[in-house]
C-alpha cells in the first residue's frame, strides 16, 4: 500500500483511538479539532479509494481482455472450445493476480472509510449534544435531575 495511504489510515486510527479514550471527557474544542482532521482524512482516503477501484477495473478489463485474446487464439488454432478457455485461464494466471490485489486494496479502503465515517458520524452526534446541553444551562434548564416527588 502507498506510504501516503498508510500513513492517513494510521493518523486514521490514532484519533478514532484517542476519541475512544479522551472523549467523554475532552472538551467540545478539542472535538471539534478532531473532527475537522477526521473528517479531512475520511475525503482523502475517498479519493485514494476512487483510484483504487479504477486500478481494479483496469486490471479486470485487462485480465478479461487477455482471456477473450488467448480464447480465439487457441479455438483457430484448431482447439476445442473447451480446451481454449481451459489454455486461456492457464495465460491469464499473472492478470487475475494483479485484479485480485487491485479489489483487496479497493475493498480495504472502502472498509476503513467507511468505519471512520461511522465514528465521525458519532463525533458529530457527540458534539451537537454537548452543545444542545451547554444552551440550556445556559438558560436554565440544564441537566440537573430532581429527585421525583
Amino acid at each position: 500500500m502507498n506510504t501516503d495511504i498508510k500513513t492517513a489510515t494510521e493518523h486514521i486510527a490514532r484519533l478514532i483511538n484517542a476519541y475512544h479514550l479522551r472523549g467523554k471527557n475532552a472538551p467540545v474544542e478539542g472535538l471539534i479539532e478532531m473532527r475537522i482532521k477526521l473528517s479531512t482524512l475520511v475525503f482523502y482516503v475517498a479519493g485514494v479509494e476512487a483510484d483504487a477501484y479504477e486500478d481494479f477495473v483496469t486490471a479486470e478489463y485487462n485480465r478479461k481482455s487477455k482471456f477473450i485474446e488467448s480464447k480465439e487464439y487457441y479455438v483457430k488454432s484448431g482447439e476445442s472450445v473447451a480446451k481454449a478457455e481451459t489454455m486461456a485461464e492457464a495465460g491469464i494466471i499473472t492478470e487475475r493476480k494483479a485484479e485480485t490485489q487491485a479489489d483487496a486494496i479497493h475493498k480495504r479502503l472502502q472498509l476503513i472509510r467507511l468505519a471512520a465515517k461511522e465514528v465521525l458520524d458519532c463525533l458529530n452526534q457527540h458534539i451537537s449534544n454537548i452543545k444542545s446541553e451547554k444552551r440550556l444551562e445556559m438558560t436554565g434548564q440544564g441537566s440537573q435531575h430532581f429527585p421525583a416527588t
